[in-house]
């Protein structure tokens, strides 16, 4: 019964969390951790991991995260993934995890494992069924100074409790998953 009580209480402390503390970004009770006047977006990568980036025009889903969103956000295609790259000057919580927006599309969303790619890059991933369509999804945020994340949830808390300056790079790529692909076993 004690050990339900602890379990209860934590609960209601943890949803309790943003009614009690100051949303990231905001200036009521700190100072924002970043003057958004000061950070200069440097522009799209033109390749990612060799290929050549095509811009593609943002889907309407993605095109919603412009209206509020504290940075810039596009879309592109490298011939075999669909890439979606945010550049973010400013702490937010409107960076959500992409397994929320999957969901939110109507796709089965089942976790896998992270993914430590060959550059020591930690990535959190996922699949996500919709009929007969699997695709495989990949996620991190990262900034320009060897920080990173495996997923906005795990960004976002970290810098609720130890803000840094950014600004960051938020990545998914989402490509159809393949029978051979150890992210299926």
């Amino acid at each position: 019964m004690r050990s339900t009580a602890l379990y209860l209480t934590s609960c209601l402390l943890v949803a309790a969390m943003p009614l009690i503390t100051p949303r990231l970004g905001a200036d009521e009770g700190r100072a924002a951790t970043h003057d958004a006047a000061t950070a200069r977006f440097p522009g799209w990568p033109t390749t990612w991991e060799g290929r050549p980036l095509r811009p593609r025009p943002l889907s309407e889903q993605e095109a919603v995260l412009l209206e509020r969103f504290p940075g810039e956000v596009a879309s592109f295609d490298d011939g075999t993934r669909q890439l979606l790259l945010r550049w973010i000057h400013s702490p937010t919580h409107d960076l959500h995890p992409a397994s929320r927006c999957f969901r939110g599309r109507g796709y089965d969303v089942r976790p896998a494992d992270a993914l430590l790619d060959e550059h020591g890059r930690l990535w959190g991933r996922f699949t996500a069924t919709r009929g007969d369509e699997r695709l495989r999804v990949s996620e991190r945020v990262h900034d320009e100074v060897g920080g990173s994340w495996p997923d906005a949830s795990a960004w976002y808390w970290d810098q609720l409790f130890d803000p840094d300056e950014g600004p960051w790079w938020a990545v998914m790529i989402v490509e159809p998953e393949r029978p051979d692909d150890p992210i299926t076993r």
